[in-house]
C-alpha cells in the first residue's frame, strides 16, 4: 500500500509542541522572618536558611543523634542531612511589614538520581601536583619515567581547563581544589596504575580515579624497573600521551561538576570582604550565594545545603571582581568568617 508523506507543521505549532514538553517545575518556597537591630542583610540569610530546610525536609532528609558524656554530663547532638541538589534558587519577592520581612523564591531540583550535573565551573584556583612515584624498589629511573608522564598529564589537562588551573609555581595552599597525581607500583611485578585524587578543602577526598598504566615488558633485566618501562614504552610515545589524555578527560569532567566554590578572604575591619573571579562573574545570572564556616563539599562532589551559615548579596565591584559589605553584627546571628567558604548557585 502507497503511504502518504505527512504535512510539515508550521514553525508555530513546533513552538507549541515544545512548551508542551515535560519541564521541570519550579516549586515556589518563602519564609518570614523578624529584622533584629534593623539589620536586613541579616534577616534576608535567616530566611534563606529557613527556606532551605523547607525544601531540604522535601527531599530525602536523615536524621542521626549522637550521645557523649563529656566531664560527667550527657551531651546529645542531633545532625539532620539531606540529599537535595539544587538546578536553580531564584529570589523573586521580598516585602518588609511591620518589622518583618517576606522572602519569597523558585527552586528547581535535579532530577533525583540524575547521573549529570549541572557543569559549573570553579571560581578560583584548582592545583595541580605530581607527587612521585609510589611504591617499593623505586629507582631514579622511575623517577623520571613518573615525571614524564606528569608533564604530560598537566600539559592536558591546562589545555581542557586553562582558566582555572592554577599557574605552574604559585603557591598550593591558595586553592580551593587539589589535583594529586602519582604512578603506583604494586609489589610482585605486577603492572603500575595511575591514581588521581581530586580534594578540597585541605585533606578531604572528593573524587579518586585509578588508571592501568600497563605491565613493564622484561626482555632485559633493566626493564624490570618501571623508569626504563615508562621511558621506552610509555611517554613520551603515543601510549604513554593517550593514558594522560584518558586521565585528563575523567578529571576534566569531575571539575566541570565540582561546586562553585571562593575561599572567603581574612575580613575587613568592618567584616566585608572583596574576592577576585577568574571570569567575569554575571551576578544576575546567580540565584543564591551561600556561606559555610567549615568545608561544605562531602564525597562525590555533594554539598549538603542544610549546613549552610547564611546568604549574602554581593556588590559589584568591576568584571572581575566582588565585595560583600560588612556592618554591626548581632548577637545570636551566623556570619561569614575569614578562612571560610562561599558556594556560588
Amino acid at each position: 500500500m502507497p503511504t502518504c508523506p505527512l504535512p510539515a507543521l508550521p514553525s508555530a505549532a513546533l513552538v507549541l509542541l515544545a512548551s508542551l514538553a515535560p519541564q521541570a517545575a519550579a516549586e515556589p518556597v518563602s519564609a518570614t522572618v523578624t529584622i533584629v537591630g534593623g539589620d536586613l542583610g541579616a534577616a534576608r540569610s535567616e530566611a534563606v536558611r529557613e527556606m532551605l530546610w523547607e525544601a531540604g525536609m522535601r527531599a530525602d532528609a536523615t536524621v542521626q543523634s549522637r550521645s557523649a558524656l563529656i566531664g560527667g554530663d550527657l551531651r546529645e547532638t542531633t545532625v539532620v542531612s539531606t540529599t537535595l541538589r539544587l538546578k536553580r534558587f531564584q529570589i523573586v519577592g521580598e516585602e518588609i511589614t511591620e518589622g518583618r520581612l517576606r522572602l519569597s523564591a523558585e527552586i528547581e531540583r535535579e532530577a533525583a538520581g540524575a547521573a549529570g550535573c549541572t557543569p559549573s565551573l570553579p571560581l578560583q584556583n584548582i592545583a595541580y601536583g605530581w607527587e612521585g612515584v609510589a611504591g617499593e624498589g623505586g629507582s631514579e629511573a622511575d623517577e623520571q619515567g613518573g615525571q614524564a608522564l606528569g608533564a604530560a598529564l598537566e600539559g592536558e589537562l591546562r589545555a581542557r581547563v586553562p582558566d582555572h588551573l592554577q599557574e605552574a609555581g604559585a603557591a598550593r595552599t591558595e586553592a580551593v581544589y587539589r589535583i594529586g597525581a602519582a604512578l603506583e607500583r604494586p609489589g610482585g611485578g605486577a603492572g603500575a596504575v595511575l591514581r588521581l585524587q581530586l580534594r578540597g578543602g585541605g585533606e578531604r577526598l572528593i573524587r579518586e580515579f585509578r588508571l592501568p598504566a600497563g605491565p613493564a615488558p622484561l626482555a632485559r633485566r633493566q626493564d624490570t624497573h618501571l623508569g626504563y618501562a615508562l621511558l621506552r614504552q610509555w611517554v613520551p610515545t603515543a601510549a604513554g600521551l593517550a593514558l594522560a589524555g584518558e586521565a585528563a578527560g575523567q578529571l576534566d569532567e569531575a571539575l566541570r561538576c565540582l561546586p562553585a566554590l571562593m575561599r572567603i578572604p581574612r575580613l575587613e575591619p568592618d567584616g566585608g570582604f572583596s574576592l577576585p573571579t577568574r571570569f567575569p562573574l554575571e551576578l544576575g545570572q546567580r540565584g543564591l550565594m551561600l556561606f559555610f564556616s567549615a568545608w561544605p563539599v562531602k564525597e562525590g562532589g555533594g554539598v549538603d545545603l542544610l549546613q549552610a551559615d547564611g546568604y549574602l548579596t554581593p556588590e559589584r565591584v568591576d568584571a572581575h571582581g566582588v565585595r560583600f559589605p560588612g556592618g554591626a553584627r548581632l548577637p545570636g546571628r551566623k556570619y561569614p568568617v575569614g578562612g571560610g567558604y562561599l558556594l556560588v548557585l
